[in-house]
């Protein structure tokens, strides 16, 4: 076989490769930067396609500097596949530095590379704060809050999964089980001698879930009510039964329990009935939970007319009782209301909470303003709260830095910053991969090694445990001037 022949029938095979790798490439949306590398990657790699059919024509035909076609081809593919590396290498700025560099060194064996394009694309469409950085263009701040609010996982709480029993050691446990299983000849105490085997010894489940029915049977009416709760969610190998969990939720609503009632709601509200909430208007009233799934349904329409007022007033209710679900979800609407520019109905005033719940919304809202040293300052002013909110305040201050500080200090801070954050809350292990690691380096020292250090023992012993000293001052955020880039 000649070296002619050998190249043709090779350019054959990375055809497959490039066209597979101009797809991938051009059929997904336009990056908000690094668009010069992509165009010059889909130009040349369409190059190089017009060039395989003028070289396969050439050579079938036999015509005459048919070798000079082939090597052509080559070459020209081969530059496709270096333009599709740099393009690659391009998108580690905002992405999966490690997966985009990969991606970029796999383009010198075609196969692979194709794979490691296909992944680095997939992995940007489900990471959320890198597609609003790559995608969009948004800066870090607006990437934190998209992932705010498109992360957010609402649902209809209930008191169900309230803890009946602390932590024991094994001694303890054992201890306390032997007491109770003393007690067991009772409805009351078989219930509750199941609930402390589920709780503190799992291979005896099969005996508790029996010990749980018994229980039931004799008229113990919280038996009844985590029997159901059991069938309803397939618990602790038990199958899932909707109507056998309705008639068990319905008995323990008749003795009297409330939770009951309310998970009876909660079955017609997800069915889409209008009785869920009028359950939920009943308990209102007195509960937390009822209020809450009230608000839900007058978020979404369920059963009510959609009234988002109504609904963010009653998880404002919530909120201020300290309901960390609310909360939440006052925080993600204010995101969104952020992000995307639409009204913000909840008319919740951040302010009115007296803690960092509250700095963070007043953050937000300043940021919605446009005013971001406004907003650096509330997020500061939540971060020396030391409360459940520091991560997320300590996240935003970062992505302020990061967006609108005028000086490379300023840059470097927001990195350490977020660095801080990290482990303290979701969204900071989003956006932390995106920094550029030239900034985080920068930021890197012995302090900040000693202040992580001391955060992950900390979280070992104590989620959301408080944290050590300020990586930035607040004299720092005082004197700095910012960028207007929102």
């Amino acid at each position: 076989m000649s070296a002619v022949t050998l190249v043709f029938y090779t350019n054959i095979a990375l055809m497959f490769c490039a066209a597979a790798e101009l797809s991938l490439i051009a059929l997904t949306r336009k990056t908000a930067y690094a668009r010069a590398a992509r165009a010059v990657a889909v130009s040349v790699t369409c190059a190089g396609l017009i060039a395989f059919v003028v070289q396969l024509a050439a050579y079938s035909l036999s015509l005459d500097h048919a070798d000079i076609a082939v090597y052509a081809a080559l070459a020209v593919t081969a530059c496709g596949f270096i333009a599709t590396a740099v393009y690659c290498a391009a998108l580690s700025i905002r992405s999966n530095r490690g997966l985009a560099v990969a991606a970029a060194i796999a383009c010198s064996i075609p196969p692979l590379g194709v794979i490691m394009t296909a992944a680095l694309m997939s992995r940007l469409r489900k990471d959320t704060c890198a597609e609003a950085l790559v995608y969009r263009g948004r800066g870090y701040t607006y990437a934190a809050l998209t992932a705010a609010y498109r992360g957010e996982n609402v649902d209809f709480v209930d008191a169900a999964e309230t803890e009946q029993f602390d932590d024991l050691n094994k001694k303890d446990a054992a201890k306390l089980l032997k007491q109770l299983k003393k007690d067991r000849k009772t409805p009351e105490g078989q219930f509750r001698y199941a609930e402390a085997l589920l709780r503190y010894s799992p291979s005896d489940r099969a005996y508790a879930i029996k010990l749980t029915e018994k229980a039931a049977k004799r008229g113990n009416a919280e038996a009844a009510f985590n029997l159901g709760y059991f069938h309803e969610l397939g618990l602790y190998g038990v199958k899932r039964d909707g109507k056998l969990a309705r008639r068990m939720y319905s008995f323990a609503a008749d003795c009297g329990d409330a939770d009951a009632k309310l998970r009876l709601g909660i079955l017609d509200a997800k069915s889409g009935r209008a009785d869920g909430a009028d359950v939920f208007k009943d308990g209102a009233a007195t509960d937390d939970a009822a209020r809450f799934d009230l608000a839900l349904c007058y978020e979404r329409g369920i059963g009510v007319a959609a009234d988002i007022v109504k609904a963010s007033g009653l998880y404002a209710a919530c909120a201020e009782n300290g309901m960390t679900a609310a909360r939440r979800r006052l925080f993600a609407m204010a995101a969104e209301a952020a992000v995307t520019g639409k009204p913000d109905h909840n008319g919740v005033d951040g302010s009115e909470f007296g803690d960092g719940f509250g700095d963070v919304l007043c953050g937000v809202d300043e940021i919605r303003a446009r005013r971001a040293p406004e907003a650096a300052e509330r997020f500061l002013a939540a971060v020396k709260r030391r409360d459940a909110w520091e991560g997320i305040a300590r996240l935003f201050v970062g992505t302020l830095y990061l967006d609108c500080g005028a000086l490379e200090r300023d840059r470097r801070n927001g990195a350490a910053y977020v660095k801080s954050a990290v482990g303290m809350t979701e969204l900071a292990d989003d956006v932390f991969h995106a920094v550029p690691k030239r900034l985080v380096e920068a930021s890197t020292s012995a302090r900040d090694g000693e202040y992580q250090k001391k955060h992950e023992r900390d979280a070992k012993r104590k989620p959301q445990a408080q944290s050590g000293g300020d990586v930035v001052t607040r004299d720092s955020i005082e004197h700095t001037e910012f960028d207007e880039n929102f």
